[in-house]
């Protein structure tokens, strides 16, 4: 339903999994990146052409990186924003940042 889905995750077993899991579900419109998301998701979000990007984010305890909500602030063929929080506090700091 989708063109394109970008994944990004610290931990390397867990991209090898997901690139797994896409293969056996046959999925050809998906990747994945390996990496710090402050250091991997701007330099990925100002790449996409489509004036139509949809992000999901799924912040660790501490809420965003202040790169990853600088990035979002100038995305501006981002068009809709999930947040799924586990720390309503950090959750709520984010939002204000």
């Amino acid at each position: 339903r989708v063109k394109k889905v970008i994944g990004i995750e610290l931990c390397q077993e867990a991209v090898e999994d997901a690139k797994m899991n896409a293969k056996l579900n046959d999925l050809s419109n998906v990747e994945f990146h390996c990496g710090k998301a402050e250091d991997v998701f701007p330099n990925i979000l100002n790449a996409l052409v489509s004036p139509n990007v949809t992000a999901i984010v799924d912040p660790p305890r501490a809420g965003l990186h202040s790169k990853v909500i600088l990035a979002i602030r100038r995305a501006e063929h981002l068009k809709r924003l999930v947040y799924v929080a586990c720390n309503a506090k950090a959750a709520m700091s984010n939002f204000v940042e």
